[in-house]
């Protein structure tokens, strides 16, 4: 009988070292994993921060080939300054065209850098359209950015 408890200590040991070891390389291919994703996350947003600087570069004369991509830019740009307006408005605020920060909407002067405020924030009714949800703040009959009619 001493011999069948030795033996089961044996395998039990043998298994809990197994168990350990399939541990130790589980939690090293968790790390690698990790490390892998982090810098899969840093090379995406490199690659972003080079389409960035390659845009500010050359955006007044872009190449043939990126042309539409650049025309896109340029549109989803205009969206987001058109709905960060109707937002502002919706808030009672402006923003100041030299140093961006938001001031009230009443103030002629802005409280942050000085700048005199121009009123050409555009009021009224702001549509958006129902296909790709570009905000408009003019009267045309269609969506500047999928021409769908309003």
């Amino acid at each position: 009988m001493g011999s069948f408890l030795e033996e089961l200590g044996k395998k039990l040991s043998q298994t809990g070292q197994e168990a350990l070891e399939k541990t130790k390389h589980f939690t090293e291919v968790s790390k690698l994993n990790a490390k892998l994703l982090d810098e899969e996350e840093q090379l995406e947003r490199l690659y972003a921060n080079l389409g960035r600087t390659y845009y500010q570069i050359n955006k007044d004369n872009p190449e043939a080939v990126f042309q539409d991509i650049f025309r896109a830019i340029e549109g989803s740009l205009v969206n987001i300054k058109n709905q960060q307006k109707v937002i502002n408005e919706l808030k009672g605020l402006k923003t100041c065209e030299l140093c961006h920060k938001e001031v009230d909407e009443d103030a002629t002067y802005c409280s942050h850098c000085g700048q005199q405020l121009t009123s050409d924030e555009v009021n009224g009714v702001y549509r958006v359209c129902i296909q790709c949800g570009t905000v408009s703040t003019g009267e045309e009959a269609e969506c500047l950015t999928c021409q769908t009619p309003f």
